[in-house]
């Protein structure tokens, strides 16, 4: 690499480091980065992999406040041991500044628990040494197909034209970041294999792709890019077959290498749960939908869409026509893995990947080849257009650092945008006064009371009961000596624990983003009751036991008024729905065996009316 490229990498660098201190990461062991350390301290320190002492697990959460429930395990039901449910791959980024951590906390006065804050400096500053050592690797890669300028601008462009930069500075331990890194050396080890055939290069791509697999599982699709790298025709494969073969031992060792990131992880599921391979995402709300992707929200929607808050990456899309004419021999390996990478993010029911992130950043990990992509492209523009294409490209530039400068001040909504809210904040430093009105709904307010703007929805009835008649099935309980309003009403006991309300499918009820369940009804207590009320409850089903926003309300003891009649009344938003076809609920429970008399229950929908 010259010069200038070096140069190139150390001022990156030394930005990137002046915004991190700028915008430093607070609490960095935390949320899902908590699930992806857990592997060091659970072995290292306390002995307990499987979390079955978990006193020590809960004062850590406790006193840094690393999560707000413990997501980031699953119970196996049948060896009741705790199992991490992310993977080991980041685990084993972590390892060695783990360790000097370990070795420097008592060194500094810091407690040796795993989570005092130099555990998270050290971690961090390894992560961010990795990633200087994946741009490097990058611009690499562009000087091995582009003159010095093309490379260096391409290299600014993705690295700060893209939601590259803020989760360089700002979500470093995520798994993104490091996966660009490992896709950049993988690459680079790639090409430098097809040119001198040394063992050595194939030996750190065969690790490469063994770490990135144990990262992110559905990114195995990285080994397509040694195995098909400069292949356009069979020949060339045959080529490449003949040199993997012609030393089995090298190439034993080279397929070792690759499994043993993935033997750690299969050995650690093998004694927690007696099976080889195990699906730890257990929560039946998320997951992927392979038959029914959401690709046009993931790339063109204004909540989190790829190509709406990096319209780079359309462009570096469009410009595989470019490779196409210029290097067919690399085009199918770009196209392929993207194509993939597109189609599995965009599978995941989260599709917006939460709010840690500005753009999308469950794909960033395919930038460096979309990185040669993209030279291709901006080679083939400046041919045509000189000088003239730099102010475009500026533009893009300055428009992604203002609008990732929106998401950290909290501008640019992190989870709930639309197209409406963009528009009145696009190119603003501060939100206009009326701007959160058009928010996608606030999910987090799941209260009574919670409804911003009753005047923006419209309720329908759904299901009543005034008990005139005891529903089909429980005539035994229908209790005609009294009611709330009429000589009628249903009592629950043991003997009737559960009264239907009202199920339906989501797309039955609007084809909107959201509606409120509303219900109320009249519940009379006898005198010298001691327990809760009955419980209203809701949630939604995905499938055969595959039930998720499970929310119940009762009314208190305290609350409660003795040989009268009391009223509950009800609120429930409904979720980021899995599926349109996923069915809801609403029921009365009642576990306790004194009888208790129910009137008057009513249930409606509130529908968005915009």
């Amino acid at each position: 690499m010259q010069a200038q490229g070096k140069i190139t990498v150390l001022f990156t660098a030394i930005i990137l480091l002046l915004l991190k201190f700028i915008y430093p990461e607070h609490n960095i062991l935390s949320w899902d980065v908590f699930g992806y350390y857990l592997y060091l301290p659970a072995q290292f320190i306390y002995h307990d992999p499987y979390l079955l002492h978990q006193d020590w697990l809960h004062q850590i959460v406790a006193e840094y406040q690393s999560t707000a429930t413990l997501y980031q395990i699953n119970l196996h039901p049948e060896t009741n041991n705790w199992i991490i449910k992310y993977s080991m791959g980041m685990s084993i980024l972590y390892a060695p500044f783990f360790f000097i951590a370990h070795w420097l906390a008592p060194i500094f006065g810091y407690k040796q628990d795993g989570f005092s804050s130099i555990y998270g400096l050290v971690i961090e500053s390894g992560m961010f040494l990795l990633s200087i050592l994946g741009l490097n690797y990058l611009l690499k890669i562009l000087y091995a197909y582009f003159e010095s300028k093309i490379a260096i601008l391409t290299f600014i462009l993705i690295v700060f034209a893209t939601n590259y930069v803020q989760l360089t500075v700002q979500y470093s331990l995520l798994t993104h970041v490091p996966l660009f890194s490992l896709y950049a050396i993988l690459i680079y080890f790639t090409i430098q294999w097809n040119n001198n055939k040394q063992w050595r290069h194939l030996f750190l791509i065969a690790l490469s792709c063994g770490i990135i697999t144990i990262i992110r599982p559905n990114e195995i699709i990285c080994v397509l890019i040694p195995l098909l790298w400069n292949i356009n025709k069979s020949s060339n494969f045959k080529d490449k077959s003949n040199c993997l073969f012609a030393s089995k031992g090298k190439l034993f060792a080279a397929v070792l290498l690759f499994l043993i990131p993935l033997c750690l992880q299969m050995w650690y599921w093998k004694k927690g749960t007696n099976q080889w391979l195990y699906y730890s995402y257990q929560n039946p709300g998320e997951g992927f939908d392979f038959l029914s992707p959401y690709t046009r929200s993931f790339l063109f929607s204004f909540r989190k869409g790829w190509f709406v808050y990096t319209p780079l990456a359309m462009i570096a899309l469009l410009s595989l026509v470019f490779v196409y004419r210029k290097n067919k021999s690399i085009f199918w390996v770009i196209l392929i893995p993207t194509v993939f990478s597109i189609y599995v993010v965009s599978s995941w029911s989260c599709w917006w990947y939460a709010g840690g992130s500005y753009s999308q950043r469950g794909i960033l990990s395919i930038y460096p080849l979309l990185a040669i992509s993209l030279g291709y492209g901006i080679s083939f523009s400046m041919s045509k257009l000189k000088n003239i294409i730099f102010i475009p490209l500026g533009l893009l530039l300055l428009l992604n650092l203002f609008q990732a400068w929106q998401f950290n001040h909290d501008v640019l909504d992190h989870e709930r945008m639309t197209f409406r809210y963009y528009k009145k904040i696009f190119l603003k430093t501060e939100k206009p006064k009326d701007a959160d009105n058009f928010l996608l709904v606030n999910r987090s307010a799941d209260e009574d009371g919670a409804i911003a703007n009753i005047n923006n929805y419209e309720e329908k009835t759904m299901a009543s009961f005034t008990y005139e008649k005891a529903p089909q099935g429980k005539e035994y309980a229908k209790c005609d000596t009294f009611g709330n309003g009429d000589k009628h009403s249903l009592f629950m006991s043991e003997t009737n624990e559960f009264v239907d309300g009202f199920a339906m499918k989501y797309n039955q009820v609007t084809n909107k983003d959201h509606f409120w369940i509303k219900a109320s009804v009249d519940i009379f207590i006898p005198e010298n009751y001691q327990s809760e009320s009955a419980i209203f409850v809701a949630h939604f089903n995905h499938g055969e036991n595959g039930t998720y926003k499970y929310r119940n309300k009762s009314i208190s003891n305290k609350d409660l008024k003795l040989k009268q009649w009391n009223h509950l009344t009800f609120l429930y938003l409904s979720p980021e729905v899995r599926n349109i076809n996923d069915d809801f609920k609403v029921y009365l429970w009642h576990p306790n065996k004194t009888k208790i008399y129910i009137d008057n229950l009513k249930i409606s929908v509130l529908i968005p009316n915009q």
